[in-house]
C-alpha cells in the first residue's frame, strides 16, 4: 500500500512537508517553513499543525527524508522533533553539515542516503542551487507499483555524472512497476522557455559585470545558493575586489560553504573606496533582509551612492513582486544602475523548465503524475503540457491536507481532512495562534486608546494613545468623565465607559478604534 499526504508545499511554493508510506514504512518528506508574504505582523514564518497525524489512519513516522538544506524544506525541523522526538533523519553529507551548524543541540540519528536500505528504495542526486539534493525511486516488490519523487531539481539532457538523475536511469525506472506514480517539481511550469541557463553558464557574465564595474556593486541572491556565492567571491578575489557580507543568512551561507570546502576564503586587499562588492541577504524584499534595509536607507554602515551598481542575481518568487519592485524603485531613486537578472543573464533557476519536465515524462512513462512544489494556478499549465506531449496517463491536482491512497488493487483514492486552522504561526521561538494574529491586525489597522483611573480619584485619570489621529485631549477627558459620572453606580461602569468612548471617537475621527479601560 502507498499513501501520500501533503501538509505544505502543494498549492503554494514553500513550507514543504508530506507524510508518505512506502508499503509498511512511514516517512515524513522534508519539514519546511513558509515565510509570510504579506505584512507579517511580527511573524517569522508559518508551519503546519502536525496534530493531524494523530488520526488513527496515520502511523507514527520512523524516518524523515530531508531532500536538501533549503529553509522551505528543512527550517521546521525543531517543530517536527518536538512532535516525533525519536524520528531518524536520512540526508546527504551537505545537509548533515547544515544541521550540525544551524542546530547544534540536534541529537537524533543522522543516516546518510548511501547507508540506508529498504527493499526497492533507491536514491539519486539532483542538480539544484545547493549541494546535497536527492530524489528517490521506490519499487514495491510486493505490490508491483513504483514511486518517483523529484523535488527542486534541474535536468541536464547531457548529464555525464551517472550518480545524478540521467536519461539511462529514467529508462531503467520506466521498466519497474505496473502502476507508476511520479511526483515532480513544477515551479517553472509556466515558463515560456523550453529550458534555461544552468549555474555554470553564469560565470562569464558575472565575471564581466564584476570586473568592469567602476564603482561599488551590490548583489542580492539566495544566500543558500553556495555555488553562486562561491563564483562571486572567487571572481572578486581574482580581480582584487573587496567583499562585504551583509545579512546573517549570507554570512551563514559563506561559513557553511567554507566548512564544506566549496567557497574560497575572502581576500580583501583593495584600498579603493569604489572597489567593493556587497552581497545582500533578503533578495525577496524581506522585511528583515539586508536588501530592504540598505535600499530603504536604514543600514548604519552600508550607504549606496549615485553610480553604484545593483545586480539582482535572483528570481522573484510569486507573491513577492511588489516588495522587490519597491526595492528597485528605491535603488533607481538613489541613482544606481540596475540589472534585474538579465541583460546580461546573472541568474539561473534551480528548478526544471517545461522542456526538462517533458523529457522526464517521456523517459519515465508514468501512469499518473502529481505536480508538486507549485502554486495552484500553475496546475492547468501542467495539464496543457501533458496534452501537448500526448501523455496517456492522468495528471492529478493535489492540495495541502488532500492526499492519495493507492490500495491493493492499484486504484487511487483521494483522502482529505479539513480543520479550522492547520497552520502554526511562529514569532521568535514561540508558536502563536490565529487569534493573536487577528488581534495584531486589529491593533495595526485601528490604533488603541488605553484609559486607567482610580474611581474615587478623578484626578488620577491617565490616557495613552497609540496609532490614533490627533485628538483634543481636553475634549476627550471631558467626554470620558461625562460618561463615567452617568455610570458611576453601574457595576458595569468599566464596560460602559469603553463602549461610550468608542461611540465618541467614531463621531470625532470617523471610526471606532480599540479601547481598553481599567477602573481601579
Amino acid at each position: 500500500m502507498f499513501k501520500f499526504f501533503p501538509m505544505g508545499g502543494v498549492g503554494y511554493i514553500g513550507g514543504n512537508i508530506s507524510y508518505i508510506e512506502l508499503d509498511d514504512t512511514p516517512y515524513i518528506i522534508d519539514t519546511g517553513i513558509l515565510f509570510p508574504r504579506e505584512e507579517s505582523l511580527g511573524i517569522n514564518y508559518l508551519y503546519p499543525d502536525l496534530d493531524i497525524l494523530d488520526l488513527k489512519e496515520f502511523k507514527e513516522p520512523e524516518y524523515l527524508l530531508l531532500t536538501h538544506a533549503h529553509e522551505d524544506h528543512i527550517g521546521g525541523i525543531k517543530h517536527l522533533l518536538s512532535k516525533f522526538p525519536n524520528i531518524k533523519v536520512i540526508c546527504n553529507s551537505y545537509t548533515k553539515l547544515f544541521i550540525e551548524k544551524k542546530f547544534p543541540s540536534f541529537q537524533n540519528e543522522l543516516i546518510d542516503t548511501n547507508d540506508y536500505y529498504q527493499e526497492g528504495l533507491s536514491f539519486f542526486n539532483l542538480r539544484h542551487s545547493i549541494p546535497g539534493v536527492y530524489g528517490f525511486h521506490f519499487h514495491s516488490i510486493r505490490s508491483d507499483y513504483s514511486i518517483f519523487f523529484c523535488t527542486d531539481f534541474r535536468f541536464n539532457f547531457e548529464e555525464q555524472d551517472k550518480t545524478y538523475l540521467n536519461q539511462d536511469l529514467l529508462k531503467e525506472y520506466s521498466k519497474l512497476g505496473s502502476k507508476k506514480l511520479a511526483f515532480i517539481d513544477s515551479t517553472n511550469i509556466c515558463s515560456r522557455n523550453k529550458t534555461g541557463p544552468y549555474e555554470h553558464d553564469l560565470y562569464k557574465n558575472l565575471e564581466k559585470e564584476i570586473n568592469e564595474a567602476e564603482q561599488n556593486i551590490y548583489i542580492t541572491t539566495f544566500p543558500s545558493n553556495v555555488m553562486r556565492l562561491a563564483a562571486i567571491i572567487g571572481i572578486c578575489n581574482k580581480f582584487n575586489k573587496n567583499v562585504n557580507l551583509c545579512g546573517f543568512s549570507v554570512e551563514f551561507g559563506y561559513e557553511l560553504g567554507r566548512k564544506a570546502g566549496l567557497i574560497d576564503k575572502i581576500i580583501n586587499n583593495s584600498n579603493s573606496n569604489n572597489n567593493s562588492v556587497t552581497i545582500l541577504s533578503g533578495s525577496q524584499g524581506d522585511l528583515r533582509g539586508a536588501f530592504r534595509r540598505v535600499f530603504s536607507g536604514n543600514d548604519k554602515k552600508v550607504k549606496p551612492k549615485i553610480g553604484d551598481y545593483l545586480m539582482y542575481s535572483s528570481k522573484i518568487i510569486p507573491g513577492n513582486e511588489k516588495s522587490v519592485g519597491e526595492m528597485f524603485n528605491k535603488a533607481s531613486l538613489m541613482g544606481l544602475k540596475i540589472n534585474k537578472g538579465h541583460n546580461p543573464t546573472i541568474h539561473a533557476s534551480g528548478h526544471a523548465y517545461p522542456g526538462e519536465i517533458s523529457k522526464i515524462i517521456e523517459l519515465l512513462s508514468p501512469s499518473d503524475i502529481f505536480p508538486i512544489h507549485l502554486e495552484s494556478c500553475f496546475f492547468q499549465e501542467f495539464v496543457e503540457l501533458s496534452k501537448d506531449q500526448q501523455f496517456k496517463g492522468k495528471v492529478h491536482c493535489l492540495d495541502n491536507f488532500k492526499g492519495i491512497l493507492l490500495n491493493s488493487n492499484k486504484k487511487i483514492k483521494y483522502i482529505e481532512h479539513e480543520a479550522p486552522d492547520l497552520r502554526l504561526f511562529v514569532h521568535g521561538d514561540q508558536e502563536v495562534n490565529k487569534g493573536v494574529i487577528n488581534d495584531r491586525r486589529r491593533l495595526g489597522n485601528s490604533g488603541v486608546l488605553i484609559v486607567s483611573l482610580i474611581k474615587e480619584n478623578l484626578s488620577s485619570l491617565k490616557v495613552k494613545k497609540y496609532g490614533l489621529p490627533e485628538l483634543d485631549d481636553t475634549n476627550l477627558e471631558e467626554a470620558m468623565l461625562k460618561i463615567l459620572k452617568s455610570e458611576w453606580n453601574n457595576p458595569e461602569a468599566e464596560e460602559s465607559l469603553r463602549i461610550g468612548l468608542r461611540h465618541y471617537l467614531s463621531k470625532v475621527i470617523g471610526y471606532k478604534p480599540l479601547v481598553f479601560v481599567h477602573l481601579l
